[in-house]
């Protein structure tokens, strides 16, 4: 049996944007910053728990099917690629690199 195809998931960073260019909210690395998957049933809870820490939360998006896009949003630019093909590139990148010139 082979392993389950990764979620998609459907995030709008708008809200928590603001100015920032879109490429730098998309793409860009901050050790401020960390994503947190729940149940929905869980969403609230979450909340109050970083409340009650004194940490922002916010709800940006929700987890796609197994196999389905991966759809990012910010500032009115929509980044979408199959979670297939994302993976394939992921996995891909240090081999790629490694291999010889022109082979």
């Amino acid at each position: 049996m082979g392993a389950e195809p990764p979620l998609g998931v459907d995030v709008d960073m708008t809200r928590w944007a603001g100015g920032i260019a879109p490429d730098a909210a998309l793409f860009g690395e901050d050790q401020g910053r960390a994503v947190v998957t729940v149940a929905a049933r869980d969403a609230e809870a979450l909340a109050a728990l970083a409340a009650r820490h004194g940490l922002p939360a916010a709800v940006v998006g929700t987890v796609g099917p197994a196999g389905g896009p991966v759809r990012l949003m910010v500032n009115g630019v929509t980044v979408s690629r199959q979670v297939k093909r994302l993976r394939e590139i992921y996995e891909g990148a240090i081999p790629r690199r490694l291999a010889p010139a022109g082979g």
